[in-house]
């Protein structure tokens, strides 16, 4: 079985006490981060992290910028900081391997220069806070990833900057992601077959644009690529009732199962499966 659980929903910036974007998606063999906004990494920090992968679709700060957050959580985490891991004693941890992070192309170039703005001063081998926790990797839109038995395949989206959706399957089971898009004919391809799509409707009902999606959009997108369950996500700030909003107006448009990110954080695709 495949399960999604959500780190973070809030488009732009954080909103009532919502972080930013950011997903675990996990299988028994398998557990991999999808985007890492503001806010994420805090929420990752309530156990041991644990990550086999992280996934960026696009270098907007409310999908990338708690990878620094992130790496600092690694390397207090596994005793980097504070040279822990490295002072060769019989009991001290060992060190782990870095984590891949899948990232647009520029995009360690950016992460680089955010370093450059806090030296490393802690007695560690690495001269940068990601070094020794984040081996940052280009990926290439239709070239796929394989992460233990996930398989990963990005997909070009239509947003401000360059940005990708992803098809995420194992064994049994195939999400989309649309991350940050407008709805054109090639978002419907790729989307198409699977058992669910995780959109954003940031616009809720407000009219379409070539960059993002109202939750009418989605519910176009879910209707014409045949799904079975459509779930809401990257919400703005907006009203109170945003959630019966979005799943009101999506359901104008998508006949199938609608759920939200906001009252359903963790869900379960594959057999056996509520």
């Amino acid at each position: 079985m495949l399960t999604l659980e959500t780190l973070g929903n809030s488009g732009a910036g954080p909103f009532r006490g919502a972080a930013c974007t950011g997903y675990l998606v996990s299988t028994a063999e398998a557990r991999i981060l999808i985007d890492c906004g503001p806010g994420v990494a805090t929420a990752l920090s309530r156990e041991p992290i644990a990550l086999d992968a992280v996934f960026i679709t696009h270098l907007h700060a409310d999908h990338c910028y708690d990878l620094i957050a992130l790496a600092m959580s690694l390397r207090v985490q596994n005793g980097i900081s504070t040279g822990r891991a490295f002072a060769g004693g019989a009991d001290e941890a060992a060190p782990v391997p870095a984590i891949p992070v899948h990232i647009p192309p520029g995009g360690r170039a950016i992460v680089r220069a955010i370093e450059a703005l806090f030296p490393v001063g802690s007695p560690a081998p690495f001269d940068s806070l990601t070094g020794g926790v984040l081996e940052f990797r280009d990926w290439t839109p239709g070239e796929a990833v394989l992460v233990g038995d996930l398989r990963v395949e990005p997909f070009p989206g239509r947003h401000t900057v360059p940005a990708v959706g992803l098809v995420i399957s194992d064994r049994e089971s195939r999400l989309a992601f649309t991350g940050d898009t407008g709805l054109f004919d090639g978002l419907v391809e790729a989307c198409a077959g699977a058992d669910a799509v995780l959109s954003e409707a940031s616009l809720i009902g407000r009219p379409s644009q070539r960059q993002h999606m109202s939750a009418r959009d989605a519910g176009e997108l879910a209707q014409r690529a045949g799904v079975g369950l459509l779930i809401l996500t990257h919400f703005v700030e907006g009203p109170a009732d945003v959630e019966a909003r979005a799943t009101a107006l999506a359901a104008e448009t998508f006949t199938g199962r609608i759920l939200t990110t906001l009252s359903s954080p963790v869900i379960t695709l594959g057999k056996g499966a509520p």
